[in-house]
């Protein structure tokens, strides 16, 4: 029986954690102040840490952009644990339901707050946060229908292409099938790995099965139609050192911090405890052991470095 261990979890979580940390004694350094909240820190030269933190204007022209990288990982993710999908599906369903209604939530209230945030500008409050949502600003002084997506559209693009790539990388590394785990047997209440580890993947579990990639794609597709493209996407400085930007810093942080949350949540949802052995699985009971060969061949899949 093979022990689990809650350093891969530890690994993808410490690397970006690692580097949000650098990033503020860097700027502290900078600044000559340990704490920056009050302190001038945003690329603008017009607000704190403070204010960065609790930007909603900002917030709610990231929302389109960021539900299409969750749409990514997301299906990355599915893709690696398609496997378990049935035996775990009513808790992933109910976890699923309340982070969507924690999400509704969490936009509404950017949305009241940014309005409110406008009005104390003097503009029109209700309909500046609509602008802000619509994609009509890269910066708040700047108004152009669509702007915003195609200000980061090359990035975006990457992170899906990328996304896809991982998730590829990572099953073909590990050497296991989403169907089947080749090899593996239950004895008793104990389920024995296989040693198989030179089985080619089933062509029917490629980690990049059309059917979990089609609603992030489709998506992408979706905004990219309805705020068309911009010649400056490409050309303009100001637009492709941003998205250079972006990339520097989602590839390292947004994927492998997002992706190592949801690994956790699943963890916890499968019912697996770290550290055991001697044949003893996490729910300790035959239950687990008549279900191993499913559960085993979903989460051998995140020990990869995806």
């Amino acid at each position: 029986m093979v022990s689990r261990s809650p350093l891969p979890n530890l690994l993808f979580l410490a690397l970006p954690l690692a580097i949000l940390a650098i990033a503020y004694v860097w700027l502290a350094v900078d600044h000559g102040a340990p704490w920056l909240w009050d302190v001038t820190v945003h690329e603008s030269g017009r607000y704190t840490l403070r204010e960065t933190v609790f930007y909603f204007r900002h917030f709610l022209r990231e929302i389109p952009v960021d539900l299409s990288m969750a749409f990514f990982l997301i299906a990355g993710f599915m893709n690696s644990n398609e496997a378990n999908e049935s035996l775990h599906y009513a808790k992933v369903a109910r976890w699923a339901r309340l982070l969507l209604a924690a999400a509704v939530g969490l936009i509404v209230v950017a949305f009241v707050v940014a309005a409110i945030q406008h009005s104390r500008q003097g503009q029109q409050g209700w309909t500046s946060a609509a602008l802000d949502l619509l994609q009509f600003r890269t910066r708040d002084d700047l108004i152009e229908y669509g702007s915003h997506w195609r200000f980061h559209w090359l990035s975006t693009l990457w992170f899906g292409v990328a996304t896809m790539l991982g998730a590829s990388f990572g099953a073909r590394l590990c050497g296991q099938s989403r169907i089947e785990d080749r090899g593996s047997r239950i004895e008793g209440n104990n389920f024995i790995e296989g040693n198989n580890f030179n089985a080619i993947l089933d062509p029917r579990s490629s980690i990049l099965h059309f059917r979990n990639w089609l609603a992030p794609w489709c998506y992408f597709a979706a905004l990219t139609i309805v705020f068309w493209f911009s010649g400056k996407t490409f050309t303009d400085v100001r637009y492709t050192g941003h998205q250079a930007r972006e990339i520097m810093t989602h590839g390292p942080v947004t994927y492998f911090l997002g992706f190592g949350v949801l690994r956790m949540l699943a963890t916890r949802l499968s019912g697996v405890k770290w550290g055991m052995g001697n044949g003893e699985w996490g729910m300790g009971n035959a239950e687990i052991a008549e279900k191993g060969i499913i559960s085993h061949s979903a989460f051998r899949i995140p020990h990869s470095p995806f």
